[in-house]
């Protein structure tokens, strides 16, 4: 694991102060070597000020600088910087009094929280591509069914195939064959996304607007842990991808479009290994989440045939989706990528 930066605070209190310094440590702990056990012996001494203790002289053999000290002794707190792998290695023979704190019990539980969403996005970077290939290659006859507006169902087809299309070219899939103008597009935002240096709304997504203004693409450079592997990093950026392509139930291309898809990934959990089951692992662990989503769509979907000459279809659909996703809120609490218009 990377090496966590850790501020290392170390506050006057702690070093003069007795009830705040632990006069208890555990036997696992402590060195092996007699002189690092005296040195330890004498750590675990309570500092008593009236017995002439002086946290200065302290600081002297731990060999602080002067501008250090005189910081602490202004400010009665200092900030210092140290390169750990984990949080509990300040405490092990760090040279400064024993004290106990809660952050190494929460760093111990990020630790394996950390370590089991790692598993699961493991599993889930396996699982993903053949999802999305199986709703690739039914896209082609996605607009099957929906007539009435030729140009907006073109439209639809097209975002639905390029988000699609684009986050299986990340993965490493070669064997989808898109057709005229979706291949170009595919491998130009497949190539924007690995180099994550622009930032632009291309133009198959539509004219800026005062809600999606643009797509900084450096969101999509893997980071944390999923840059452990070529796979990970894969998987990160195909699914920021498919995150950061909005589907808005206001606007009839994005709802047609995000329709097709939901249908193309079957119905909601009736499919063993489609994408809610992928997503089912991370409400488990999460939670649910907190605005409307595919699973929502397909929830409010009739799946029957859609008329686009009659109004009232996509607005039954956007009224029911609407409603369904109230207990959600207006929006997610934080999204740097979207502006919720009033």
């Amino acid at each position: 694991m990377k090496s966590n930066r850790v501020l290392l605070i170390v506050a006057m209190a702690l070093l003069a102060w007795p009830s705040l310094v632990g006069a208890q440590t555990t036997q696992s702990a402590r060195p092996t070597t007699e002189e690092a056990r005296q040195r330890f012996r004498e750590m675990e001494k309570v500092p008593n000020p009236a017995k002439g203790y002086r946290w200065q002289d302290e600081a002297q053999k731990l060999h602080w600088s002067k501008e250090d000290m005189d910081t602490l002794a202004r400010d009665k707190v200092f900030l210092g910087s140290q390169e750990r792998k984990q949080c509990f290695a300040l405490y092990v023979a760090s040279g400064y009094p024993v004290f106990v704190t809660s952050d190494s019990l929460l760093n111990a539980f990020h630790v394996l929280f950390e370590e089991s969403v790692v598993h699961v996005e493991q599993a889930n970077s396996i699982k993903l591509r053949p999802i999305l290939h199986d709703i690739w290659d039914r896209l082609d006859k996605a607009d099957a069914g929906i007539t009435g507006n030729a140009a907006l169902t073109a439209a639809a087809k097209l975002r639905a195939q390029v988000t699609v299309g684009t986050a299986l070219r990340i993965l490493g899939d070669e064997t989808i064959k898109p057709q005229g103008n979706v291949a170009a597009l595919i491998d130009d935002e497949a190539r924007k996304i690995e180099q994550g240096t622009a930032h632009e709304k291309p133009a198959w997504l539509g004219k800026p607007d005062a809600g999606f203004m643009s797509l900084d693409y450096s969101r999509f450079t893997p980071r944390g842990f999923y840059t452990r592997t070529g796979n990970l990093q894969r998987y990160f950026r195909a699914i920021a991808w498919l995150q950061a392509i909005p589907f808005r139930v206001g606007n009839d291309e994005e709802l047609l479009s995000v329709l097709m898809i939901s249908r193309c990934a079957g119905r909601p959990l009736d499919e063993p290994g489609n994408i809610y089951e992928l997503l089912h692992v991370f409400n488990d662990l999460l939670g649910a989440e907190d605005d409307a989503g595919l699973r929502t769509v397909a929830d409010c979907d009739l799946y029957g045939e859609i008329n686009l000459k009659d109004a009232a279809k996509l607005a039954d659909l956007r009224t029911s989706i609407i409603k369904r996703a109230t207990g959600y809120g207006a929006g997610p609490p934080i999204n740097d990528q979207l502006r919720y218009v009033p």
